[in-house]
């Protein structure tokens, strides 16, 4: 028995559109009838079916697909009470942190206290107090230097105009 496009998506519960895509897709050959309407075959019916069939699954697979990744995106309590915990445990190290700062920077400044004691006690009472001469071990002995002549030695070469224009004597 003939049927035309129309009752063939009647009978799926599809539209009229989605059979016309499947013949189209699928390359179902049918006839026109008397009404101008597209008519097809058992043979061909089956195979509208078929690929009815096969578009559905795979929509119902599109379908799962989804609704796991807007489940996924959907946040849960467990979800946000986990980020709560983890941000409260971040704060709290967060403020150890700024505390062992403050100690470690007491310890440095009572260390170089210290240490300038153990200084003025190794330091002669009677050696001079001055600030500006730096301590025994910041010394530094310079380099001696060469010495400078004031006067022109006649051995000293011509200067470079006096080689470009020859000498002026």
């Amino acid at each position: 028995m003939n049927k035309t496009m129309r009752q063939i998506a009647a009978d799926r519960g599809v539209s009229k559109m989605t059979v016309y895509r499947i013949v189209t897709r699928e390359h179902i050959k049918g006839r026109y009838g008397n009404d101008r309407a597209l008519h097809f075959d058992d043979t061909a019916e089956q195979a509208i079916i078929a690929a009815l069939g096969r578009d559905k699954t795979k929509n119902n697979r599109n379908r799962d697909h989804n609704s796991d990744i807007s489940s996924d995106t959907v946040p849960d309590t467990s979800k946000t009470n986990l980020v709560l915990a983890l941000n409260n445990r971040i704060e709290s190290q967060q403020q150890q942190i700024e505390h062992l700062t403050r100690l470690l920077d007491q310890s440095q400044q009572l260390q170089l206290m210290a240490e300038n004691k153990l200084k003025q006690l190794e330091t002669p009472p009677n050696a001079p107090k001055s600030g500006s001469e730096p301590a025994d071990d910041q010394k530094h002995e310079r380099a001696p230097e060469a010495p400078v002549s004031t006067e022109s030695s006649p051995e000293q070469s011509p200067s470079f105009w006096q080689r470009l224009f020859g000498s002026g004597k």
